[in-house]
């Protein structure tokens, strides 16, 4: 129910200004309103699965760079 009303509303926003309802409402040319409602989802769900994994990912980046960099500071600057 909340999403018919709220497709409703931005249809009719869309319909307020006749270039832009033509535009984005039409399914003629340009994006429809399904085009818009897939990219908002793309990003709602890459904002879920994508971004946790690159903090991991980022995590184990810097973890293995820092141990490398140990190995690599013992080499090129020993200690007596």
């Amino acid at each position: 129910m909340e999403l018919t009303r709220l497709m409703v509303l931005v249809k009719n926003c869309f319909h307020r200004n006749d270039v832009i309802g033509k535009r984005f409402i039409s399914k003629k040319d340009g994006f429809g309103l399904n085009e818009l409602l897939g990219i908002a989802a793309a990003i709602i769900i890459a904002a879920f699965v994508i971004i946790p994994s690159m903090r991991t990912f980022a995590k184990n980046m810097m973890d293995g760079l820092s141990a490398w960099w140990s190995n690599i500071s013992s080499n090129i600057f020993p200690t007596s």
